[in-house]
């Protein structure tokens, strides 16, 4: 009985603590390509880097001692421009062809998060991609055989981990939560005509509370 009361404190002071928050987060990313793909042209890429941008909403559903747990639904953008390379030393093609990638996600992360008492958190969070119309631009040498915008085989889902680190201001009933991130890929991009294409992601954002 003892027992059972004590756990149903537990229970209601969780419950108590427990508040759901609301939060807007807007930022850009750095995108970098590393292991090759090869094009619609059969130039194998390489050595791509470029920049995105994302949007997403935080609710935290679980807030206590510190801690907090969430999920972020986001809409994202990943560009870079891979350049041709030699497929056996992978050194860069003299006035190769280029290859600029643009994929659009879905994104879903459930999140935890450690709050510091002097205002600084740390964040852990595993992602769900899901790809939604890619486009790809290839600029170089035409024969005239292959359309510059053809498309290539990438995956429809991707997973991967992320670590934050940001620092929440108050203001009034507001906060704001300048922020860093690095994205580090489960999935790579495709299997198909590629040979360890991921992408690593570098993200600074702001976190609106609401």
């Amino acid at each position: 009985m003892k027992y059972t009361l004590l756990l149903l404190i537990i229970i209601v002071s969780i419950a108590g603590n427990a508040r759901a928050q609301f939060g807007i987060e807007v930022g850009g990313s750095y995108n970098i390509q590393s292991g090759t793909f090869t094009a619609p042209c059969g130039c194998t890429m390489a050595n791509g880097n470029g920049f995105g941008y994302f949007a997403g909403a935080q609710f935290n559903l679980i807030s206590l001692a510190g801690f907090s747990v969430g999920v972020e639904p986001a809409y994202e953008v990943q560009q870079f421009t891979s350049e041709e390379v030699t497929p056996d030393s992978l050194q860069p093609v003299a006035n190769g062809d280029n290859e600029q990638v643009t994929l659009p996600y879905l994104t879903l992360s459930p999140y935890l998060r450690y709050t510091f008492p002097v205002g600084f958190f740390l964040q852990v969070a595993p992602g769900f991609k899901y790809l939604l119309t890619p486009s790809f631009e290839h600029t170089g040498a035409d024969d005239g055989n292959i359309s510059p915008t053809a498309s290539m085989n990438v995956r429809a889902q991707r997973y991967d981990g992320k670590i934050s680190i940001g620092y929440t201001i108050g203001l009034g009933s507001l906060s704001l939560s300048p922020t860093i991130s690095a994205a580090f890929p489960f999935t790579s991009v495709s299997e198909i005509e590629a040979n360890g294409w991921h992408v690593t992601t570098i993200y600074g954002s702001v976190i609106v509370g609401l």
